[in-house]
């Protein structure tokens, strides 16, 4: 709907940008034939870019998609992997991206992942660090990067660079979208508080786009650029060896 798709505008299009930059970056140094395993791939909505550099793709989840184009299915934090996939093994490039808040064993997930990784291959992560909760109760964490860095250590994955995805604006904006969508719930049965309540929800809506314009002009988050206690998304890449 409208409030929600304002309230992702202030998500969606950084993380996007971000990952098919990194697919991209990819592109000069990878040749064609490159193995690329895409972790909890869902609808797979970076499958055509990445064949299209002319890589073999493989899409992992715990259940098919309605396409029924997912490849092989399993957890990747389960304690043996399928063996469709450990014989495809190993790969030159891993995808992960906002999936690792829904896997609850990081351990073993950090352990399988490189275990399917080609050494000196890359493993790309994307994980939010400030998000409702959804897809519960299937929603287990909300990691800082220094979790991330920590735990690939563990496991031969090094830490080769990481970005504080999104400001402290980013996420007033995301709380306020949240806060204005929850309110399309509400249904006072009082006359003046259903009058309340839609003045509310006016002002609120006149906030967030205004918000909106706000951080897209770079003038607001430039006050604020310094700021890095909150932040949307961790975007990580690990290099394994």
């Amino acid at each position: 709907g409208e409030i929600q798709n304002l309230r992702e505008m202030f998500i969606l299009p950084k993380l996007r940008a971000a990952i098919q930059n990194k697919i991209l970056s990819w592109a000069s140094a990878y040749p064609r034939g490159t193995k690329v395993l895409d972790v909890g791939c869902g609808n797979q909505p970076f499958r055509e870019l990445i064949e299209r550099q002319g890589w073999s793709y493989i899409g992992f989840d715990v259940s098919q998609n309605q396409k029924r184009t997912v490849d092989v299915l399993g957890q990747i934090d389960a304690e043996t992997l399928p063996n469709t996939l450990i014989d495809s093994a190993p790969f030159d490039l891993i995808i992960v991206t906002e999936v690792m808040e829904h896997v609850l064993d990081w351990d073993k997930a950090l352990k399988n992942l490189s275990s399917l990784l080609k050494s000196e291959g890359q493993l790309f992560v994307t994980c939010p660090f400030f998000f409702p909760l959804h897809e519960t109760p299937y929603d287990y964490w909300r990691p800082t990067c220094f979790a991330l860095e920590a735990v690939g250590q563990k496991y031969h994955l090094r830490l080769a660079q990481i970005e504080k995805m999104g400001s402290s604006t980013d996420c007033l904006g995301l709380l306020v979208g949240h806060l204005l969508e929850k309110m399309n719930y509400v249904r006072p049965r009082n006359f003046l508080n259903r009058i309340f309540l839609a003045l509310q929800q006016r002002f609120l809506k006149g906030y967030l786009i205004g918000l909106h314009i706000l951080v897209r002009r770079g003038g607001l988050e430039a006050n604020f650029s310094h700021l890095k206690d909150f932040y949307i998304s961790n975007v990580a890449t690990f290099i394994k060896g």
